[in-house]
Protein backbone atom coordinates (compact mmCIF):
# COMPACT_ATOMS: atom_id res chain seq x y z
CA UNK A 1 0.00 0.00 0.00
CA UNK A 2 1.41 3.35 -1.21
CA UNK A 3 0.94 6.54 0.90
CA UNK A 4 0.27 8.64 -2.43
CA UNK A 5 -3.02 6.02 -3.11
CA UNK A 6 -5.66 8.49 -3.84
CA UNK A 7 -8.46 8.46 -1.43
CA UNK A 8 -11.71 7.45 -2.95
CA UNK A 9 -14.68 8.43 -0.91
CA UNK A 10 -18.27 6.37 -0.72
CA UNK A 11 -20.47 9.38 -0.85
CA UNK A 12 -23.82 7.00 -1.04
CA UNK A 13 -25.31 8.07 2.03
CA UNK A 14 -24.56 11.90 1.43
CA UNK A 15 -26.04 11.57 -2.17
CA UNK A 16 -29.14 9.26 -0.99
CA UNK A 17 -29.81 11.97 2.24
CA UNK A 18 -29.37 15.05 -0.51
CA UNK A 19 -32.09 13.26 -2.80
CA UNK A 20 -34.78 12.62 0.24
CA UNK A 21 -33.58 16.17 1.43
CA UNK A 22 -33.02 15.26 4.77
CA UNK A 23 -29.23 15.18 6.62
CA UNK A 24 -27.29 12.26 7.00
CA UNK A 25 -27.82 11.81 10.69
CA UNK A 26 -31.88 11.53 9.85
CA UNK A 27 -31.10 9.22 6.76
CA UNK A 28 -29.02 7.01 9.40
CA UNK A 29 -31.76 6.50 11.61
CA UNK A 30 -34.59 6.30 8.71
CA UNK A 31 -32.22 3.71 7.82
CA UNK A 32 -32.09 1.98 10.75
CA UNK A 33 -36.27 1.83 11.19
CA UNK A 34 -36.72 0.56 7.65
CA UNK A 35 -33.95 -1.94 8.50
CA UNK A 36 -34.71 -3.16 11.94
CA UNK A 37 -38.50 -1.71 12.70
CA UNK A 38 -37.27 0.21 15.74
CA UNK A 39 -36.34 3.88 16.63
CA UNK A 40 -32.37 3.40 16.76
CA UNK A 41 -31.78 4.78 20.63
CA UNK A 42 -29.86 8.20 20.51
CA UNK A 43 -26.56 6.68 22.17
CA UNK A 44 -26.50 4.49 19.19
CA UNK A 45 -27.28 6.79 16.25
CA UNK A 46 -24.94 9.26 17.73
CA UNK A 47 -22.30 6.16 17.80
CA UNK A 48 -23.33 5.30 14.38
CA UNK A 49 -22.70 8.58 12.91
CA UNK A 50 -20.21 10.07 14.81
CA UNK A 51 -18.11 6.32 12.89
CA UNK A 52 -19.70 7.61 9.64
CA UNK A 53 -18.15 10.92 9.59
CA UNK A 54 -14.59 9.61 10.85
CA UNK A 55 -14.53 7.35 8.29
CA UNK A 56 -17.24 7.02 5.33
CA UNK A 57 -15.87 3.34 5.11
CA UNK A 58 -17.41 2.77 8.75
CA UNK A 59 -21.30 2.92 7.55
CA UNK A 60 -23.29 0.04 8.68
CA UNK A 61 -24.35 -2.13 5.58
CA UNK A 62 -28.18 -1.70 5.98
CA UNK A 63 -27.64 2.25 5.57
CA UNK A 64 -25.64 1.21 2.40
CA UNK A 65 -27.99 -1.17 1.08
CA UNK A 66 -31.38 1.10 1.79
CA UNK A 67 -28.34 4.46 0.21
CA UNK A 68 -27.37 2.55 -2.81
CA UNK A 69 -31.15 1.86 -3.60
CA UNK A 70 -32.55 5.20 -3.14
CA UNK A 71 -29.78 6.60 -5.34
CA UNK A 72 -30.69 4.20 -8.08
CA UNK A 73 -34.14 5.52 -7.89
CA UNK A 74 -33.43 8.68 -7.91
CA UNK A 75 -31.05 8.84 -10.72
CA UNK A 76 -33.79 6.25 -12.82
CA UNK A 77 -36.29 8.93 -12.18
CA UNK A 78 -38.30 6.68 -10.38
CA UNK A 79 -37.46 7.72 -6.66
CA UNK A 80 -41.19 8.76 -4.62
CA UNK A 81 -39.70 10.40 -0.94
CA UNK A 82 -43.21 9.49 0.62
CA UNK A 83 -42.23 5.74 -0.17
CA UNK A 84 -39.50 5.86 2.73
CA UNK A 85 -41.90 8.14 5.27
CA UNK A 86 -40.26 11.41 4.03
CA UNK A 87 -42.23 14.29 3.55
CA UNK A 88 -42.20 17.85 2.21
CA UNK A 89 -41.04 20.36 4.94
CA UNK A 90 -44.30 22.30 6.03
CA UNK A 91 -43.85 26.36 5.97
CA UNK A 92 -43.83 27.62 10.00
CA UNK A 93 -45.88 30.45 10.47
CA UNK A 94 -43.25 32.73 11.62
CA UNK A 95 -41.76 31.88 7.90
CA UNK A 96 -45.01 33.41 6.02
CA UNK A 97 -45.32 36.18 8.59
CA UNK A 98 -41.50 36.95 7.68
CA UNK A 99 -42.03 36.57 3.93
CA UNK A 100 -45.55 38.54 4.19
CA UNK A 101 -43.37 41.07 6.03
CA UNK A 102 -40.13 41.38 3.81
CA UNK A 103 -43.11 42.10 0.17
CA UNK A 104 -44.35 44.71 2.08
CA UNK A 105 -41.33 46.65 3.11
CA UNK A 106 -40.58 45.94 -0.69
CA UNK A 107 -43.93 47.36 -1.89
CA UNK A 108 -43.46 50.45 0.52
CA UNK A 109 -39.61 50.97 -0.29
CA UNK A 110 -41.01 50.90 -4.68
CA UNK A 111 -43.72 52.81 -4.10
CA UNK A 112 -41.62 55.64 -2.87
CA UNK A 113 -39.04 55.17 -5.37
CA UNK A 114 -42.10 55.93 -8.04
CA UNK A 115 -43.09 58.76 -6.17
CA UNK A 116 -39.75 60.16 -5.98
CA UNK A 117 -39.60 59.44 -9.89
CA UNK A 118 -42.95 61.07 -10.89
CA UNK A 119 -41.65 64.45 -8.53
CA UNK A 120 -38.36 64.63 -10.72
CA UNK A 121 -40.32 63.42 -14.29
CA UNK A 122 -43.00 66.00 -13.35
CA UNK A 123 -41.38 69.15 -11.54
CA UNK A 124 -44.05 71.39 -9.93
CA UNK A 125 -46.53 68.59 -8.67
Amino acid sequence: MSLFEPVVRDTTIARAAQYLEISEYEFLALAHWRTFHAIARREKLDRLFGGYLWDEAKAPSWALNMGREIVRKAEDGILIPEEYGVRAPVPKLEDLLRMLRDILILLVVMSIFGYALMSAVRPGY
